[in-house]
């Protein structure tokens, strides 16, 4: 998300955007994201901030056969 709204945005520099979600079903999450562009080229995207898990998983990968 934060690359899609930085190639939108004719700014430069390191572009900030809080959001905020999942708190009408209990769940509330904050996330804090960024992006760092210049010359209209994106050079880092990075996110944080406090969510509440609500499944967790795994994959085996069987392994390819020859």
């Amino acid at each position: 998300l934060a690359g899609y709204l930085a190639a939108r945005k004719n700014e430069e520099g390191i572009l900030r955007w809080r959001i905020s979600q999942g708190h009408e079903m209990g769940r509330p999450s904050l996330m804090e994201i960024e992006a760092e562009k210049s010359a209209d080229a994106i050079h880092a995207i990075r996110v944080g901030g406090a969510s509440v898990p609500v499944s967790a998983g795994e994959m085996e990968v069987p392994p390819a056969s020859v």
